[in-house]
């Protein structure tokens, strides 16, 4: 079978690795997993237009703050103590720019080529949601391989389908049925002795009907030991 313009493909090589079963080509393995998708992130937290903008508005009145201080108050110019609780709400509430995850004085943004930073923003935005929707279409076409040794080829690597997909043993072609079988609540210490923790994670077991092939996941903010 010949590769696809994803590099759709076939491996013959079988190795034996204390039990399980893994299945490789002579030269790479194949990945049993999804590739990795980029984190938005690297654009989304940084400094917006609205921040600028935000900046701007400040720097216009910059004498206020220069006022704020010397511990005079830019709205009443009565003296007021600095570092009290006054100074640090005026200092939240005049100077702060409020970003979308934190917020942060207006000065961290002083020497920063406002158009420049924009156009590097816009860049990476395009370059990361571009490749993610790539992974997005290798994922589909990892979802759609018929065989346990087909695969594809994305950005360098090899990759099969998952041991389990849409309920179903697809390791060595088995196709049997994956069941819900035990369920083992957080244990940590506060949900053993006390009410249960802000964050319980328990251990959900599966296992094939038609081969017994097993494993577990686990599921987080699921019931506590103690069944709450």
């Amino acid at each position: 079978m010949g590769p696809n313009r994803l590099g759709v493909g076939m491996q013959h090589y079988v190795l034996k690795d204390g039990g399980r079963v893994s299945w490789i080509n002579m030269d790479q393995s194949i990945l049993r997993q999804y590739p990795p998708i980029k984190d938005t992130r690297a654009y989304t937290d940084r400094y917006t237009q609205g921040d600028f903008e935000r900046y701007n508005e400040i720097t216009q009145n910059v004498e206020s703050f220069e006022k704020w201080k010397l511990g005079i108050n830019p709205r009443t110019n009565r003296k007021i103590k600095i570092g009290g609780w006054t100074h640090q709400q005026i200092e939240y509430e005049c100077f702060y720019i409020h970003h979308a995850r934190s917020s942060f004085l207006f000065t961290t943004l002083d020497g920063v080529d406002q158009d420049s930073y924009m156009d590097e923003t816009t860049e990476m935005k395009q370059t990361i949601d571009a490749y993610n929707a790539k992974v997005h279409e290798a994922i589909r076409a990892i979802n759609a391989l018929k065989r346990w040794e087909d695969y594809i080829v994305f950005d360098g690597n090899k990759y099969g389908i998952p041991p389990v997909l849409a309920n179903i043993h697809r390791e060595k072609d088995c196709m049997g049925v994956v069941a819900e079988m035990d369920y083992e609540s957080c244990r940590c210490h506060s949900c053993t002795d006390w009410g249960g923790c802000s964050n319980p994670t328990g251990t959900q077991y599966y296992a094939c009907e038609k081969c017994g092939y097993k494993y577990s996941t686990a599921r987080s903010f699921s019931k506590n030991y103690k069944g709450k």
